[in-house]
């Protein structure tokens, strides 16, 4: 068997790679869309994905700019925890942290979204009868941000089909993770939408 040989950093067969998956939008890509330092990463990012992080849509609907601005007061005002506190977004909609007790009556609630790891639901969280535990990381890629996109948006779409359906997105602190379900939910089920960027869900 003949060993393998390296190029620099790179092997021999990475040479002939052409196509690669983006850990951000986890489309398979020619190399042309990878910079060449990112071509070079075991976790490559391609250039528009990066190009939007650095400059991100504008927020041109005024409902979801107003959730957005809510959440960053919200941040501010309980020190990057909302774990005593419940917003309401909307009438079937609730973001918050990881209740640690029962000051807010869960029986209002119908269902429950963590978007944090499962041993950030507490006690009191885990008396939801319907609960989707989305397992994220707080600094998780991109990539698995859009699946649990999909699956909390499937999820949401099956449970407003009973009357009088609450859902209660929360994760840990309340004002990261939860925030960008609430988000994902709010455009996918409400239609709100950035100026450029809509969710493919």
């Amino acid at each position: 068997m003949v060993p393998l040989r390296s190029c620099g950093s790179m092997s021999v067969l990475e040479t002939f790679e052409t196509r690669r998956i983006c850990t951000s939008c986890a489309e398979e890509l020619p190399k042309e869309q990878f910079s060449g330092s990112q071509w070079r990463k075991e976790s490559s990012r391609c250039k528009n994905c990066i190009r939007t992080t650095k400059n991100p849509p504008k927020i041109t609907d005024s409902r979801l700019l107003d959730f957005v601005e809510e959440c960053q007061r919200a941040k501010e005002q309980y020190k990057q925890s909302q774990t005593h506190v419940v917003s309401e977004i909307t009438p079937w909609l609730c973001l918050g942290g990881a209740l640690q007790d029962g000051a807010w009556q869960l029986e209002k609630t119908t269902h429950g979204i963590c978007a944090a790891l499962e041993r950030n639901v507490s006690p009191v969280m885990k008396k939801l009868e319907h609960l989707l535990i989305l397992n994220l990381e707080d600094k998780g890629s991109e990539a698995e941000c859009l699946t649990a996109f999909k699956i909390a948006v499937a999820f949401a779409q099956k449970a407003l089909e009973e009357p009088e359906c609450k859902i209660y997105v929360f994760c840990a602190l309340g004002c990261n993770r939860s925030a960008i379900i609430v988000m994902a939910l709010l455009m996918a089920v409400e239609g709100l939408c950035s100026s450029i960027y809509r969710l493919n869900l």
